[in-house]
């Protein structure tokens, strides 16, 4: 098969989306597809090696960034559209990641033109508090061209049973199919030692480290993270808060809320972390907590039960019931008070934390590698090429 991915950018800086298309595209590629991904240029050289033949990652996949034109922050890119009408109308299946950029528009109509058969993952865009975000924008941008690209998809792809659900009233389709994101489980067999965490950041000592790790982003609950150490804090002196990501515009309020609660000597900010930085913080840490006001999939949650972490998260991340289900993470609702607790439960009982970190990197290893996820993306596009449709989603 010739699978064509579409998505805004591979910026890392810019949360887990390119993280999710680039491994998706990997695992397929693996089972011996042509896989190429199409996107702008943002920051592709923090996240790609190049060479003469454009931008490549290992395992076939062939990524091809253009340059980015005027409106910038639409990530409009001509170059893009001019080499995409060429790249579609040769490929069997496509796959579009997110909605309301330029890329879901052009390629979106491309295939339609074309009659090339494509899916769309929203990403979370369809789930109620993002669909609602900028809803006047994003209203005129459904009426041009968002609710025509998702009524003539051949289905929408979600990575849980909660996205879907959550986005059903939204999501103007009915045919789709649910598979999540994974990882390379055999990357966390051979992590760093826990003391080099400790090295590169002094400030740690040799405290118990809660990780938080994503976007510094308003959408994350870094308020609930701070204000729950905060309380955990005060009643003992061997932990330590470690926020790890890039800045998506909290960072100088996420350090004001440490100040002021005057726990800014004991809360470490890294800024974006990927190869071994991401496996240092991971394997220096003790606990891992996200508490975020919404979470469509949450790749740092896999991440962190591969390492064996325990996991406290909150209840709008849609991995939850998986996890739950399993015995294999505790749940806090967004209350500060309830995280302390939750937190303070895991530390005071090592044995209990221990064994459900067990159960979560069980999961992680059933449910959650490239590898599975592969072969059901395989299955699924298959299924396109072959019927033009996926089936009604229950």
């Amino acid at each position: 098969m010739k699978i064509l991915h579409a998505i805004a950018n591979l910026d890392y800086s810019t949360g887990g989306l390119p993280r999710s298309c680039l491994g998706m595209a990997r695992a397929v590629a693996r089972r011996g597809h042509e896989v190429t991904i199409i996107t702008t240029d943002r920051n592709i050289a923090d996240t790609l090696r190049e060479d003469g033949n454009g931008h490549r990652t290992g395992c076939g996949v062939v990524i091809e960034a253009y340059p980015g034109s005027f409106p910038r922050r639409w990530e409009t890119s001509w170059a893009l559209r001019r080499r995409a009408q060429e790249l579609v109308p040769q490929t069997d299946v496509v796959h579009i990641h997110s909605l309301y950029f330029f890329h879901a528009m052009v390629i979106g109509g491309l295939c339609q033109r074309f009659g090339v058969p494509y899916l769309v993952r929203p990403h979370g865009t369809l789930v109620s508090h993002v669909y609602r975000h900028h809803r006047p924008r994003k209203l005129l941008m459904e009426l041009i061209f968002q609710n025509r690209g998702l009524r003539k998809a051949a289905g929408l792809h979600f990575a849980t049973e909660e996205e879907w659900r959550l986005a059903q009233p939204y999501a103007l389709n009915a045919r789709g199919c649910i598979i999540p994101n994974g990882i390379d489980i055999d990357s966390f067999n051979d992590l760093p030692p826990r003391a080099l965490l400790q090295q590169h950041y002094p400030a740690i000592g040799e405290r118990k480290v809660l990780l938080f790790l994503g976007r510094l982003h308003v959408n994350k609950g870094l308020n609930i993270a701070i204000d729950a150490f905060a309380q955990l804090a005060s009643e003992r002196d061997d932990v330590h808060l470690v926020l790890a990501g890039p800045d998506g515009g909290m960072r100088a309020a996420a350090e004001a809320w440490a100040r002021k609660a005057g726990i800014d000597d004991r809360v470490t900010f890294t800024g974006l972390v990927t190869g071994e930085d991401r496996a240092m913080v991971l394997a220096g840490s003790d606990v891992f907590v996200l508490p975020s006001l919404g979470e469509s999939f949450g790749m740092s949650v896999i991440e962190a039960a591969a390492c064996g972490l325990p996991l406290v998260i909150s209840d709008r991340v849609n991995l939850c019931t998986e996890f739950v289900t399993a015995n294999a993470c505790l749940v806090a609702p967004l209350s500060a008070k309830a995280f302390a607790a939750q937190l303070s439960a895991v530390l005071q009982d090592p044995g209990a934390a221990r064994m459900m970190a067990d159960r979560a990197l069980n999961l992680v290893r059933c449910n959650f590698t490239w590898d599975g996820v592969g072969r059901r993306l395989e299955e699924a596009y298959q299924q396109v090429i072959r019927d033009r449709k996926l089936p009604l989603l229950a």
